[in-house]
């Protein structure tokens, strides 16, 4: 399965170079510790959905003359949160500003290629404050990511590779009796 949030955690390590890799964190999470640094980022996958029907395809070539593997191919849309924290207001939106543009550019499509990934759209930049553990309010803008990529199930089927078919008259070697 495709890591939606370590594909997401890489593009921000790239592309928002005035934060520390290591104050980017996954979910808001009962056992992950936020970063010392009072300057973070918090990656929170929302929702996964599916988009259509399923594709079904095999693959024939399993090295066993009796078995295929039943590919069934889900097309899913990925909804990521990105929430940046700090101190300073300013240096915070900047940074979801910058996301929010990106991702909405052809930076994010290529990017995002070589996950598998399709970036969709960003929502707009939007204001979230919230207090810490002592109190004081702390600066946060939000950013969500809408991403699609394909997720594959494989199945094991058995199979055969010959057939063996015998025509018979069933009314001579089976006949109707009446009894």
């Amino acid at each position: 399965m495709t890591d939606i949030l370590g594909a997401v955690y890489s593009f921000l390590a790239q592309y928002v170079p005035d934060v520390d890799s290591g104050n980017i964190v996954r979910g808001w999470q009962n056992r992950a510790a936020l970063p010392d640094d009072s300057d973070y980022i918090v990656l929170t996958l929302l929702t996964t959905s599916r988009h259509g029907t399923n594709v079904h395809d095999r693959r024939d070539d399993v090295g066993s003359e009796t078995d295929i593997e039943e590919i069934i191919h889900m097309l899913g849309e990925h909804t990521v949160q990105v929430d940046f924290c700090g101190q300073d207001e300013q240096i915070v939106m900047a940074r979801a500003t910058r996301l929010a543009a990106l991702a909405r550019d052809g930076v994010a499509v290529e990017f995002f290629k070589a996950y598998g990934i399709l970036p969709l759209y960003a929502e707009d930049v939007r204001q979230a404050p919230f207090t810490n553990e002592q109190r004081q309010w702390e600066t946060r803008y939000i950013v969500t990511l809408h991403l699609e990529c394909w997720h594959d199930v494989v199945i094991p089927r058995p199979a055969f590779t010959a057939v063996n078919i015998q025509i018979e008259d069933v009314d001579v070697h089976h006949p109707i009796t009446t009894e």
